[in-house]
């Protein structure tokens, strides 16, 4: 990957992520609970690549960006433990939203999924500021 190609990526998972939280907080501001928490995990997830893409790594699947996330940052002690276990949290809150009977969640549920996501999301700007990649830089991708 060219560091021009990495940079594009960086900037479009980002910006995916802020996307992903902003749609999670209108979904829940319009009583669709389980949606928005859906949106927080990919907040989450779409951050977890961008993080990951700063070490050349750029896997697809979730649970192989949960894998590689815990090896490359939390096992290194760039994050905290609690920070890649809102990534799991989330992602099997998402699935039992999306797949699970039964279930039924809301706004403090909700509330709760982006707060997390907000603060993962925090931690992942934190990493790529100090990675030499400019906040004021992380916008829209490119057309």
């Amino acid at each position: 990957m060219t560091p021009a190609n990495r940079w594009k990526n960086i900037k479009e998972e980002w910006y995916r992520a802020c996307v992903s939280l902003a749609a999670a907080r209108h979904l829940s501001a319009g009583d669709f609970h389980a949606e928005a928490i859906c949106r927080s995990y990919y907040a989450c997830f779409h951050a977890a690549r961008s993080a990951l893409l700063v070490s050349d790594l750029a896997p697809t699947m979730h649970t192989v960006v949960r894998t590689e996330f815990s090896k490359t940052f939390v096992r290194t002690g760039h994050f905290d433990s609690g920070t890649a276990k809102t990534l799991g949290w989330l992602q099997k809150e998402r699935e039992d939203a999306d797949y699970g009977r039964g279930f039924s969640w809301d706004k403090p549920a909700a509330d709760e999924a982006m707060n997390s996501a907000g603060q993962f999301i925090d931690a992942v700007l934190d990493l790529l500021t100090h990675s030499g990649y400019s906040p004021n830089a992380l916008g829209p991708p490119d057309s």
